[in-house]
């Protein structure tokens, strides 16, 4: 019996943000990352969306990655990932998920 080809790709995305605490942002109000493509998925275009006082409850910060889709779409994906906020010392708050699209 033939089972389906798995394999594991990796891609680090960094985006830096100066002074986040600072931001204007509401509760609810996203600051979105460029997009960027990952040729070894399909070509898929994933972005970072954050909410420096949180999605919908205050005082959390909450960061999502974004699948933008399109009409042409004809692959489902998953993905796993890693998210690690950094302070300019080094310490860093790492979160894991997992999107399924």
């Amino acid at each position: 019996m033939a089972g389906m080809e798995y394999s594991k790709k990796c891609l680090t995305f960094m985006w830096m943000l100066e002074n986040a605490s600072y931001s204007l942002q509401k509760k609810g109000e996203k600051i979105m990352s460029s997009a960027f493509l990952v040729d070894e998925i399909h070509r898929t275009k994933l972005k970072l969306w954050l909410y420096p006082r949180g999605a919908e409850q205050g005082n959390y910060i909450s960061c999502y990655l974004y699948k933008e889709f399109d009409d042409k779409d004809e692959y489902s994906v998953e993905i796993k990932y890693e998210l690690a906020f950094i302070e300019e010392s080094g310490f860093s708050l790492i979160a894991y998920g997992l999107i399924q699209h």
